[in-house]
């Protein structure tokens, strides 16, 4: 992949390959001197078409000319014509053994491209120990043969790679690249270009699996290029970027927009701090829609592009950005990150890292202290000695998306002709092997509804990570009272939905162990309005009036009525909504599955309910407000035939009481 990597909006500005400055050709017949002559001249003006047709005419009556064949040599090589370009190489030292010794380093970057690795090697320090390099010369060297040495051992060893097609409906004659998806795999944004301009385009995934024929994004492409885009898990949200755009602060910016209803909002600057005089693209945005990666060119970076994040603060509105260091970012250029909804797994493209060749695909690991891990080279054949990037992963962590121009990304490099233009790009997926998987990711989708009247509620929808105790997600559902959110394996969450005047809904997700994550969380929060003031009861003998609300993430030890310490903040909660709502009083209910004897199940129900009523007493909240029963095993809301469905009837619930 070369061309598809420098189009507008994500062009990575790849240095050409640099041409020979030859000697005078002192000595050459009138005939060849001239075929010469036209030959510097047409490499002058990038005609290298007819600057070899020139050098073939000269090498027929001055064969004996080195300069020739190492001009000759370096045209071959800018056009991946690798294996000719050694050969050329070759003729120039087999006449001269002598030759300049600064041609062993170009002729060591073909024979690495050509497969040869031994003499790519050879010549490279053959470079090194005839040629006197200034300290940055001989860095690009030492660079350039830690390349080689790792290319030798990755292609001796190779990762499996079975790339093939989206298909017709997505691909087509014009360039298709960087794919985005939602959560649930069912969206799919890409840009594509047609007539020269880079548009989005969107496809929905049918019922048999396949995808719909893409349709132009309108509401979002405009009159230049557009693309280089993230999606929000949920789809609600898109950061992209856009170039050169009356009242853009630098070349490349970052702009956001939400949808609304059926359609999207005004596209809109992110502004500084995210954006400066400078270039920024490429974003990946966290499943939370709060974390934008992306990368950018900044005064204070390391080099090159650099890969940052910003961090959503609310009414502050996005943080600085932050440099993700030197672990990650190199004096090259990093580009494309591509940030997993596991929120701990990085993709990105570099040309700085040892790999084998111009920009390779990496991958990054967060470790507990919130520290990027040393990055990994996704190895061969995925990298090759062309330029591979902008890697997206699916939900599952099992399927990887790319874009390549190459028509057959298994038979190695595409060969890429200068001055040719030649846009076959198109979006290809293969099965990526287990160990540059990242950790599996389900969702939940919900949608939030008043019980009573069944409309919609824009209520907020909060997620805990009931092992850290930490919250994992917070937003507010949609105006259709509809929210996703994407849940990694490894851990129990606990999902709170609030809405002022209405009883909160609780819900738990346990991925710790055992979870088939192609099954997602889909359910429907019917939230109880709260009773009018005037039901404030006076007396004690008050009875329920309304359903019971489940509390999903209240927990005990097995055969106890002892709280276990990931019950804490549903408990907090309660506690809330009863110092905020003074007029409640509620009925605490315990219940059992209907393993153990029916009497004993009863007496553990019965101290569950009264171990929850002294959890809030000590919270703060009245005696006199509280009830407690137990009811054993007598209401199950799940056959006990099943340990899911035990599960469910092991549970503690709170009423209203009239």
């Amino acid at each position: 992949m070369v061309k598809w990597l420098c189009i507008g909006l994500f062009c990575c500005v790849l240095p050409l390959w640099g041409i020979a400055q030859p000697l005078d050709p002192a000595g050459l017949p009138k005939k060849a001197a001239r075929s010469w002559e036209k030959a510097r001249e047409a490499v002058n003006q990038q005609a290298y078409g007819e600057a070899l047709q020139a050098l073939d005419e000269l090498l027929v009556g001055a064969p004996q000319f080195p300069d020739g064949w190492a001009l000759k040599a370096d045209i071959l090589h800018d056009q991946g014509k690798y294996v000719e370009s050694v050969a050329a190489y070759d003729q120039a030292f087999t006449i001269d053994p002598g030759y300049d010794p600064r041609v062993y380093y170009r002729q060591a970057l073909a024979l690495s491209r050509a497969g040869e690795y031994d003499r790519a090697i050879t010549a490279l320090e053959t470079y090194l120990s005839r040629v006197k390099p200034n300290a940055q010369q001989r860095q690009r060297a030492e660079r350039n043969l830690a390349d080689i040495r790792f290319t030798q051992e990755a292609v001796k060893h190779p990762v499996p790679f079975q790339p093939e097609r989206l298909g017709a409906a997505i691909n087509t004659a014009a360039a298709e690249y960087l794919p985005a998806f939602t959560a649930d795999e069912n969206l799919l944004i890409f840009t594509r270009v047609v007539n020269g301009q880079e548009d989005f385009y969107f496809s929905r995934r049918q019922e048999d699996g396949s995808w719909a024929v893409a349709q132009p994004l309108e509401a979002l492409n405009s009159t230049v290029n557009e693309g280089a885009h993230a999606i929000a898990a949920d789809g609600r949200m898109l950061v992209f970027t856009a170039c050169n755009q009356r009242g853009g602060l630098g070349s490349c910016d970052l702009y956001i927009a939400f949808r609304e209803g059926n359609g999207w909002s005004q596209p809109r600057n992110m502004g500084a701090p995210v954006n400066t005089a400078g270039w920024e693209s490429q974003p990946s945005l966290a499943a939370d829609g709060r974390r934008i990666l992306f990368a950018a060119k900044r005064n204070d970076g390391l080099g090159g592009s650099d890969l940052w994040e910003t961090v959503w603060q609310g009414e502050k509105g996005w943080s600085a950005p932050r440099n993700l260091g030197a672990v990650i970012n190199t004096p090259e250029d990093e580009q494309a990150p591509f940030l997993h909804p596991d929120g701990r797994t990085l993709y990105f493209m570099s040309n700085g890292h040892p790999g084998l060749g111009g920009f390779d695909l990496y991958v990054s690991r967060l470790d507990s202290a919130g520290q990027w891990g040393k990055p990994v080279n996704l190895g061969y054949p995925i990298n090759t000695a062309a330029n591979e990037g902008a890697l997206t992963v699916s939900r599952d962590g099992q399927t990887a998306y790319f874009a390549t121009d190459n028509p057959d990304p298994l038979a190695g490099p595409v060969t890429v002709n200068l001055g040719e233009k030649r846009w076959t790009t198109d979006i290809f997926q293969f099965p990526l092997y287990a160990a540059a998987q990242p950790t599996p990711v389900t969702y939940a989708r919900g949608k939030v509804l008043d019980e009573v009247t069944r409309k919609p509620l824009a209520a907020i929808v909060e997620i805990t990570d009931l092992g850290t105790q930490q919250l994992f997600y917070r937003d507010r559902a949609d105006e259709n009272g509809e929210f996703l959110v994407c849940l990694p394996a490894g851990n129990n969450y606990a999902l709170n939905i609030q809405q002022p005047g209405y009883l909160f809904y609780s819900d738990n997700f346990a991925l710790e162990q055992g979870y088939d994550l192609e099954r997602p969380f889909l359910l429907t929060a019917l939230l109880q309005p709260l009773p009018p003031a005037s039901a404030t009861p006076t007396t004690t003998a008050a009875k329920p009036a309304g359903k019971p609300v489940i509390l999903r993430n209240v927990f005990f030890a097995t055969n106890s009525a002892t709280l276990d310490p990931a019950s804490t903040d549903e408990l907090n909660r309660l506690a809330q909504l009863l110092r905020e709502q003074p007029q409640l009083r509620i009925q605490l209910n315990g219940h059992t599955d209907d393993v153990g004897s029916e009497s004993d199940n009863q007496v553990l129900s019965e101290a569950r309910a009264r171990a929850v009523m002294q959890y809030l007493v000590n919270a703060g909240i009245a005696a006199n407000r509280l009830q407690a029963r137990g009811f054993g095993e007598s209401l199950p809301i799940a056959p006990n035939d099943t340990p899911e469905g035990r599960r469910q009837n092991r549970r503690t619930e709170f009423v209203v009481l009239e």
